[in-house]
């Protein structure tokens, strides 16, 4: 499939989704007990919010790998040494920040993170993405969020094998690496592929000589239905029915739907289609202060992600602010999210660093793709 490079403006759009997804699952961990009071616990949004990231993930690697198909090698090289480059810092940041905070404040970390036998064997075995292999979790000491990395890189190496493989082997490693991670990482595995699906529609759909009006509405009605099925088999599990009792909770149960992450997931993507196809309408500038501000920024968000939960502990455990408060509360929130943002671009040092070695080894990409890359 010929794939259009995106313009500006969309670019800009994903920059935005991305940028308030990892601003969404911050203020969530927030809001739970061990940092705040008098705010309701939102930490089930922080978890939906993640589902968007799977979505903009799926779509930005079709597309990046649709633009510059390359080697599976490469593919590989530039998937580990985007991960890396932050996951290495980041996990050096939580190792002195748990340390830290364990010494002074032992009570309030043991409470809010556990007690870790072997902290360091913890951190290695996340360090290979073995994580949450079945329905074992392995925590990195406090950085709980890492979970999702874990089911990022089984659908980066799962779509790889699909995209450059062929024949019999293609399906021999798409099955073994399916086995190995479990259903526990396969479970949202249709979120990332249903990012893949609407880049192939968006594409097609943008195509010259292409009416998009009737395939669009189709996909958005398609969407909504899926949205619906969620809602309703959430309703009914917090009815407390049993599985057994209802088809509906049956199907669901079989095809592994964690309501509240597809619900929250697939209207996102609608989200996503709409305000891709709004900005598609604006012309802007590459060169405009706008463009640089925002993918500044956007370059945070991978940072964030993986700082924030290490950071909110390492504050509580260190600094008596009043938790009713939210002053102290909403100042925490920027200032992890400024820490972020200032941790992108050294991360970007850090991954070009790591490709120019030869386990790394990756093309140059355009300016484009790069701007898009999850």
């Amino acid at each position: 499939m010929q794939t259009a490079r995106l313009t500006t403006s969309e670019s800009l759009a994903l920059d935005v989704i991305r940028v308030v997804a990892a601003a969404l699952v911050a203020f969530g961990h927030l809001t739970q007990f061990r940092f705040s009071t008098g705010w309701p616990d939102l930490t089930y949004v922080a978890r939906c919010a993640v589902s968007v990231f799977f979505i903009l993930s799926g779509f930005v690697i079709r597309y990046v790998t649709c633009r510059k198909p390359a080697t599976f090698k490469h593919y590989l090289g530039d998937r580990a040494s985007r991960i890396y480059s932050i996951t290495l810092p980041a996990f050096l940041f939580t190792l002195i920040a748990d340390t830290i905070s364990r010494h002074v404040n032992p009570g309030f970390y043991a409470a809010a993170v556990g007690v870790f036998a072997h902290p360091l064997s913890a951190i290695a075995v996340n360090l290979i993405f073995c994580g949450q292999l079945w329905t074992h979790t392995i925590q990195p000491l406090s950085n709980g969020p890492f979970w999702s990395v874990n089911y990022e890189v089984a659908y980066y190496i799962l779509y790889g094998c699909w995209f450059y493989l062929t024949g019999i082997k293609r399906w021999f490693w798409i099955i073994a690496i399916s086995a190995f991670f479990g259903p526990h990482v396969l479970y949202l595995a249709p979120l990332w592929i249903v990012g893949c699906i609407l880049h192939d529609l968006y594409q097609r759909w943008n195509a010259p000589g292409v009416s998009a009006a009737g395939p669009a509405w189709l996909t958005f009605a398609t969407l909504a239905a899926l949205a619906a099925f969620c809602l309703k088999v959430l309703a009914i599990q917090r009815s407390g029915q049993s599985v057994s009792s209802t088809p509906m909770l049956r199907i669901a149960f079989i095809a592994g739907v964690r309501p509240p992450d597809y619900l929250f997931g697939l209207v996102w993507a609608v989200i996503f289609l709409a305000l891709l196809f709004f900005a598609r309408q604006f012309v802007i500038k590459p060169d405009s202060p706008l463009v640089g501000a925002l993918h500044f920024i956007s370059e945070g968000t991978f940072p964030i992600y993986l700082l924030h939960f290490p950071l909110f502990v390492l504050i509580a455990a260190c600094i008596p602010y009043n938790h009713a408060n939210p002053l102290p509360k909403l100042i925490i929130f920027f200032f992890t999210l400024v820490i972020g943002i200032l941790a992108g671009h050294p991360g970007n040092i850090l991954k070009a660093k790591l490709r120019s070695l030869n386990f790394f080894s990756a093309p140059q990409t355009t300016a484009s793709p790069q701007r898009t890359e999850s």
